[in-house]
C-alpha cells in the first residue's frame, strides 16, 4: 500500500475518488483519507435511464460511505456524454459486424476522460479508482497488472491516454481482493460484503441486441453460410452474433457450430467448426504505446480479458501492426482489444481489425 500512495505526494493535493458504491472504491477512499489526502467522492450517472444508479454506480451508497468518512460527495450527470461516446460506438460496432469492448471504451473516455475533467474542474489534482492495476516505472508512467492475478484489471486501462494517466492514482493495485474486503470490514464500511456485477452495466440481462435494436431498428435479416459460401439458414441481424458464439444459432448441422465471421457488406454470418476459429495471425490498429518498441518485438498478447496471454511477435507499421502468435488462439474478434505485455507490464494495445486462420498468410 505504501508503494502506491507514495507514487505521488498527496500533500496539498485534492484527490477525487470515483465512487461506485462498491467495496473497491470505498476502500480506495478510506485509504486515501487515512493517508492524509483531501478526498472528494464523485459518483457519475452514466446509464441512460438512471436517477440513482448509472453505469453500475450506486450514488446513495457512495454518499453514505463518504458521510461515514467525513468527506465531500458529489453526483455528476454524465448520461448524455455516455450515450454519445460509449453507447453510440457500441451500437455502431454491432451494426458493423464487430464485437465491441465497452468497458475499455468507458475507462478511456468516460472515467479517465469526462469524469477526470469534471474532477479537475472541482479543484482535484488526481483521480483515484478502485481498479486492481499498478502505475510503475519512472514517474508512474507505466501500467502493470495488479498483484491479485485473479482480479487484475490492467487490460481495461490499456487505452487511457498519457495525459490522463499522469493524473491517476490506484490505491488497490498492490492489494488482493481478500485484503480489500478485510480492510472494509475492519473500517466498518457498509460496502464490505457487497457483491460485484460481472455484466456490462448498460446491457439489460446480458443481451446487447436489445440495446442495439432500440437505437438501430433498421437492422435486418440475412443469410447464414458455411465457410464455402453454402446457405445454412437465415438470421435476424448481425447484432445477435459475435465471433466464437455457439449458443442461439438455431442450426442443426450434426456437429457443434460456431460463428466464424460477420460480414456487414453482405449481412452474412459464416458458421463453422470449433477448429475453424483458431487464429495465428491478425491485425491491430490505433496503437497505444506504453513503452518504446522497435519495429518488431517479442511480447505476450491477450485478445480478450479472460483469455490467457500467449507469446508472439508484434510488427509495427505506423499506427497499425501485424501480430503472429506462437500457438493458435481462439475467436479473435474484430472490435476487441489486443493487449501486449512484457511480463506483467503492459507494453501496447490495439484494436483487432482482421482475423485469419492459422493456415493463411497476411497480405
Amino acid at each position: 500500500m505504501k508503494q502506491t500512495l507514495t507514487e505521488t505526494s498527496l500533500s496539498g493535493v485534492r484527490v477525487a475518488v470515483a465512487m461506485s458504491g462498491g467495496v473497491d472504491s470505498s476502500v480506495a477512499a478510506w485509504l486515501l483519507k487515512r493517508a492524509g489526502g483531501d478526498v472528494l467522492g464523485v459518483t457519475a450517472l452514466f446509464r441512460p435511464e438512471s436517477t440513482d444508479c448509472g453505469g453500475g454506480n450506486d450514488a446513495r451508497t457512495a454518499a453514505l460511505v463518504c458521510r461515514d468518512l467525513g468527506v465531500e460527495h458529489v453526483v455528476l450527470d454524465g448520461r448524455r456524454f455516455f450515450e454519445r461516446r460509449v453507447i453510440g460506438p457500441f451500437v455502431a460496432a454491432y451494426a458493423q459486424g464487430r464485437t465491441p469492448n465497452p468497458c475499455v471504451v468507458c475507462n478511456a473516455r468516460a472515467k479517465f476522460g469526462w469524469l477526470l475533467a469534471e474532477a479537475l474542474a472541482r479543484g482535484a489534482g488526481l483521480l483515484a479508482t478502485g481498479h486492481y492495476a499498478r502505475r510503475v516505472g519512472p514517474g508512474g508512467a507505466g501500467l502493470a497488472e495488479g498483484v491479485d492475478r485473479a482480479k487484475s484489471q490492467a487490460y481495461f486501462l490499456a487505452r487511457v491516454t498519457p495525459a490522463a494517466w499522469r493524473r491517476v492514482i490506484l490505491p488497490l493495485g498492490w492489494m488482493t481482493k481478500e485484503e480489500t474486503r478485510a480492510l472494509a470490514r475492519a473500517a466498518g464500511l457498509p460496502t464490505a460484503e457487497r457483491e460485484e456485477s460481472q455484466e456490462v452495466c448498460f446491457v439489460p440481462h446480458g443481451d446487447p441486441a436489445r440495446i442495439v435494436e432500440g437505437r438501430r431498428p433498421s437492422l435486418g435479416p440475412g443469410l447464414m453460410l458455411d465457410p464455402a459460401g453454402r446457405e445454412l439458414g437465415a438470421h435476424q441481424g448481425l447484432h445477435h452474433f459475435t465471433v466464437g458464439q455457439r449458443r442461439g444459432l438455431g442450426l442443426t448441422l450434426g456437429h457443434p457450430a460456431y460463428v466464424l465471421d460477420l460480414d456487414p457488406a453482405t449481412n452474412a454470418v459464416t458458421i463453422g467448426r470449433r477448429e475453424d476459429l483458431l487464429v495465428r495471425r491478425f491485425r491491430v490498429s490505433h496503437l497505444r504505446m506504453w513503452t518504446r518498441l522497435g519495429s518488431e518485438a517479442r511480447l505476450d498478447v491477450r485478445v480478450r480479458y479472460r483469455q490467457r496471454a500467449v507469446p508472439g511477435r508484434l510488427r509495427l507499421l505506423g499506427h497499425h501492426a501485424r501480430v503472429e502468435v506462437d500457438r493458435p488462439v481462439r475467436a479473435v474478434a474484430p472490435g476487441q482489444l489486443a493487449v501486449f505485455y512484457h511480463g506483467r507490464r503492459v507494453a501496447a494495445s490495439g484494436w483487432i481489425e482482421r482475423n485469419q486462420s492459422q493456415h493463411e498468410e497476411l497480405a
